[in-house]
């Protein structure tokens, strides 16, 4: 398998494992296969056991999460680390990853969310601006705390609404994220031109 094939077969795992609410950081392995043991393969697990771990997920409690403005927009990520990644002197290889519309009719609340509000905005303006700005908060408090080192290969992964915030996200951040992959991204309207056209669109 070519690294190319490898990184997109990772990316596409990690896209499908953050759709799951009970993955947490720094979960053990029993508690990690009870998550997923109906979502994944036996081998996937055992892949994802193999390679990586959870480093950080959303948690709309923090400081970072701006309540009266964001906590309505259903946005979920997670940052993943690959193991041993630093073992060679070489930069420590990270994967930010977004979750896309998460359509559970058992979960009303989060399917409103995610249906009407980051959809329904994407459908007539082109992009799905709650959970663009919630992603950018995320994304730069992970930045601001250290938890992404300055020297870190970093990859993006996303599916659906994932990926259409996965190509914002890269566009913003061309300099820090080596690769974005996407897999049945939702489309975009327009990128911004420019750092100040950014941030007047957040």
């Amino acid at each position: 398998m070519s690294d190319f094939t490898q990184s997109a077969f990772e990316g596409s795992l990690l896209s499908a494992i953050v759709y799951n609410d009970q993955i947490e950081a720094r979960m053990n392995d029993d508690a990690f296969r009870n998550a997923l043991a109906d979502e994944l393969s036996e081998a996937e697990i055992d892949y994802f056991l193999g390679n990586f771990e959870i480093v950080d997920t959303t948690d709309f409690t923090r400081d970072w999460y701006d309540l009266h403005e964001l906590a309505d927009s259903g946005y979920q990520g997670m940052l993943v680390k690959r193991k041993g990644s630093d073992d060679n002197g070489e930069p420590d290889e990270f994967w930010f990853v977004n979750r896309g519309t998460e359509a559970d009719i058992f979960d009303p609340e989060d399917l409103a969310k995610d249906l009407f509000i980051a959809d329904l905005d994407l459908a007539l303006t082109g992009k799905a601006s709650f959970q663009i700005a919630a992603m950018e908060k995320y994304f730069q408090s992970l930045i601001d705390s250290g938890a992404i080192p300055p020297s870190a290969t970093l990859y993006a992964a996303g599916h659906s609404l994932g990926g259409h915030l996965n190509t914002y996200l890269a566009d913003a951040h061309e300099l820090l994220i080596d690769h974005a992959f996407t897999y049945n991204g939702a489309g975009i309207d327009k990128l911004p031109d420019s750092p100040s056209e950014l941030e007047n669109f957040l």
